[in-house]
C-alpha cells in the first residue's frame, strides 16, 4: 500500500536560496510545512570530480498527490543542473496528517 504523505528531501546552496524556494512552496500550496537543515558539508562526484560544498537541505512535508508538481515547481527555479529530489512515504498520527491535507490544495 502506498502512502498517502511523503517528505520531499532538496537541498540547495545556501540559506537564503532555500528560504526562497520554501517561501514560494508554501505560497503556491504544494506542501505544509518545511524544515531548512544546514549548512552542512556534501561530498560527492559529479561529472567525474569529487567535489565538497555546504548544503543547506529542505525537508517538505506533503500529499503523495502534490509530488510531481511539487518536483516540477523544485526543477523551475533550482539554481543546480541537476537537483536533489528525494520522495520518501511517510505514515504518522492522524491528527497531523489531517493538517498536511488542510494546508495542500
Amino acid at each position: 500500500m502506498e502512502s498517502e504523505h511523503i517528505l520531499v528531501l532538496c537541498t540547495y546552496p545556501d540559506r537564503e536560496t532555500a528560504k526562497v524556494a520554501a517561501r514560494r512552496l508554501l505560497d503556491a500550496r504544494l506542501c505544509a510545512c518545511i524544515n531548512l537543515t544546514g549548512p552542512f558539508t556534501s561530498l560527492y562526484r559529479w561529472k567525474g570530480e569529487l567535489r565538497e560544498d555546504d548544503e543547506v537541505q529542505l525537508t517538505i512535508k506533503t500529499r503523495a498527490d502534490r509530488r510531481d508538481a511539487l518536483a516540477h515547481a523544485l526543477r523551475e527555479a533550482h539554481p543546480y543542473e541537476l537537483p536533489e529530489i528525494l520522495v520518501l512515504p511517510v505514515s504518522g498520527s492522524e491528527e497531523y496528517l489531517q493538517w498536511i491535507d488542510s494546508c495542500v490544495e
